[in-house]
């Protein structure tokens, strides 16, 4: 009886199988070297704002995952807060933040209720700037308060779990920071 099993073709010639080898490297190299290994690719156009707070875009990328479509959404929950919340393909990835706080806590109590201070590893920083890998907290200065004894601070939380640079959020942090200086919040007029 025949075997079924349809006979196998003629094998290439050397010179193309040295080729496609070549080829195939080539393009293992190349997917390589533009980061196609690291997951999902960026189909949206990195902002360089976050909720009119301008914001070097290559300071906010470390913090997004790939994904075909984002979103920058700004709420105000209280009169003393203004939230940026940004979300890839539906899913919160980012906040920032501007909240006005009692001086009393500081820096110290205000980075402990911040999901991407507590997720990111070891803190760094000093009495204006406390981050990590994921988040970030600092106070403003030369700011006019509402009320006597408040402070504003800014904050950045990274939510994405394939994200977080202590170094990238630590240059995003002071950008965010150094704009919301000149916003109508921390000038008395928001």
């Amino acid at each position: 009886m025949p075997d079924p099993r349809p006979r196998a073709t003629k094998s290439l010639p050397a010179g193309v199988r040295r080729l496609s080898a070549a080829a195939l490297a080539a393009a293992v190299a190349v997917g390589l070297s533009s980061g196609c290994s690291s997951g999902a690719e960026r189909a949206y156009r990195t902002p360089d704002e976050l909720c009119d707070t301008a914001v070097p875009a290559d300071a906010l990328e470390p913090f997004l995952p790939g994904g075909e479509k984002i979103m920058v959404k700004e709420e105000q929950p209280a009169a003393d807060t203004s939230r940026c919340r940004v979300s890839v393909d539906g899913e919160q990835v980012l906040i920032a933040s501007l909240e006005w706080r009692e001086r009393r806590g500081g820096i110290f109590q205000l980075f402990g209720l911040h999901r991407g201070m507590k997720e990111g590893g070891p803190a760094k920083g000093d009495d204006d700037l406390m981050y990590t890998e994921r988040g970030a907290v600092s106070r403003l200065k030369g700011c006019t308060p509402p009320a006597d004894d408040q402070v504003l601070y800014a904050s950045v939380d990274a939510l994405a779990e394939e994200v977080g640079d202590a170094k990238a959020m630590r240059r995003l942090a002071a950008a965010y920071t150094e704009e919301a200086q000149q916003s109508d919040m921390c000038r008395g007029q928001g």
